[in-house]
C-alpha cells in the first residue's frame, strides 16, 4: 500500500508519494521505503493513527519486497517495551509461579492439570532415553526436573533472570543439577543449532510473547524432522470471558465500558496475556512446517461479573472440574471454550 506523504527518514533521505509501502509485521503495521535495501530494518519512529500502531522504517531488506515470509529481524520499539514489561513482571513474581503448583486454588488446580496432561502426553510419545529436550519458559524448572529424572537430556531457557535462578535452585535441591542446562534465553532468537531437539516444550509462554509466530518458527527450526513441539496458548473464546459483559464482542462495547466505569465496575487490566483462536494458532504452525497431532482445552474460570468474582475457590474448583469433565468427553461447545489449549504438533 503506497503512502503518499513526503518524509525525511532518520538518515536524512527524502521520500515522495509512492516511495513507501505498508506491511503487517508481527502484528504491527510497518511503513518502509518502496525500494529494496540490504540493511537491517531500523525502527525510526513509532506513531499511532486511529488506535493503530505504525512503525516507520528507514531501510528495509530485500525480503520485504520479495513477498516471501516476514522479515524475522524486525523488532519494534513497542514490541521491545512489551517484552521488557513481561520480563519485569515474571522477575517480580517468580516465587508465585513456583508456589501456584502446590496451592488448592482455582488457578493452581488449572495449572496443575495442564502440567499433568503435558507430562502424560510426553510419556505417550515413548521417546528414547537420552532424547534431547528443550523447555522454553522453564519457570521454576518443575517440568524440566521431571523430564531429567526420566533420563532425557534437558536444556532450559527463560527470559526472566529470577526464574532461571529459581530453576537452578530447584534442580540443585532435587539433586539433579548436573543433568540440566539452565540459562537465560529468548525464544525469538534461539542460540541452538537447527534440528537439535527431539521435543520442545513451551507451557504458558506463547501468551506473553511479542512475536509468537516468530517464536513458533524458531522452535520448529531447532526441532529435528519428525520431532514434537508441545505448548499451550490462552484461548480467545474462553467461556468465562464470553459471559462477562466487559469482554463481550458486540457493537457498542466501548460505550458499555464507559458506563461500567461510571458505576465503578472493574475494567480489564491493561497488562494481560495475549489471547488467540485455535484457527490463528493452527495457521502459525502450518507456516512453520508443523501440523497438530493432539489438542485439548483446559480450565474453566474464574467466572466474573463486571470484574467481581462470582465464586470462591472451593465452589469455583467444583464448577471447573464438572465443566472440564464434559470438555474431556468432547461435549460440543465446552470442548472449545476452556481458558487454555494444550497442543502437540509435529514437524513435517
Amino acid at each position: 500500500m503506497p503512502i503518499g506523504v513526503p518524509h525525511h527518514d532518520s538518515c536524512g533521505h527524502r521520500y515522495n508519494a509512492g516511495d513507501y509501502q505498508c506491511k503487517l509485521l508481527d502484528g504491527v503495521w510497518a511503513v518502509g521505503p518502496a525500494r529494496a535495501g540490504r540493511s537491517t530494518p531500523v525502527a525510526a519512529t513509532v506513531m499511532t493513527v486511529s488506535r493503530t500502531q505504525i512503525v516507520l522504517l528507514s531501510v528495509c531488506p530485500v525480503s520485504w519486497h520479495s513477498g516471501v515470509g516476514q522479515p524475522r529481524n524486525v523488532v519494534t520499539n513497542a514490541s521491545l517495551d512489551h517484552q521488557q514489561r513481561i520480563n519485569r513482571h515474571f522477575d517480580a513474581s517468580a516465587q508465585h509461579w513456583k508456589n501456584v503448583y502446590d496451592r488448592r486454588t482455582l488457578e493452581g488446580v488449572i495449572y496443575q492439570s495442564r502440567r499433568s496432561l503435558a507430562l502424560q502426553w510426553i510419556q505417550d510419545l515413548a521417546l528414547p532415553r537420552d532424547s534431547r529436550v528443550l523447555e522454553v519458559g522453564c519457570g521454576a524448572g518443575l517440568v524440566a526436573i521431571d523430564l531429567a529424572r526420566h533420563n532425557y537430556s534437558v536444556n532450559c531457557i527463560d527470559a526472566s533472570k529470577e526464574m532461571v535462578a529459581l530453576a537452578v535452585k530447584e534442580a540443585r535441591d532435587a539433586g539433579i543439577s548436573g543433568q540440566l542446562a539452565i540459562e537465560v534465553g529468548d525464544v525469538h532468537t534461539l542460540v541452538f543449532g537447527s534440528g537439535a531437539f527431539d521435543l520442545v516444550i513451551a507451557l504458558g509462554v506463547v501468551p506473553f510473547l511479542h512475536a509468537p509466530e516468530r517464536a513458533l518458527a524458531e522452535m520448529a527450526r531447532v526441532s529435528r524432522r519428525g520431532s514434537w513441539i508441545l505448548f499451550s496458548f490462552d484461548n480467545r473464546f474462553r467461556l468465562n470471558r464470553l459471559l462477562d459483559p466487559r469482554f463481550a464482542p458486540f457493537p457498542g462495547r466501548e460505550r458499555l465500558k464507559r458506563v461500567l466505569t461510571d458505576i465503578g465496575a472493574k475494567l480489564p487490566a491493561e497488562f494481560s496475556a495475549n489471547l488467540f483462536s485455535y484457527k490463528a494458532i493452527k495457521t502459525m504452525l502450518e507456516r512453520a512446517g508443523l501440523h497438530v497431532e493432539r489438542r485439548a482445552t483446559i480450565g474453566f474460570g474464574p467466572f466474573t461479573l463486571l470484574g467481581e468474582r462470582l465464586f470462591a475457590d472451593p465452589l469455583a474448583i467444583r464448577l471447573h472440574t464438572r465443566l472440564q469433565r464434559q470438555a474431556d468427553l468432547g461435549v460440543p461447545v465446552l470442548r472449545s471454550v476452556g481458558t487454555q489449549y494444550l497442543v502437540l504438533a509435529r514437524k513435517s
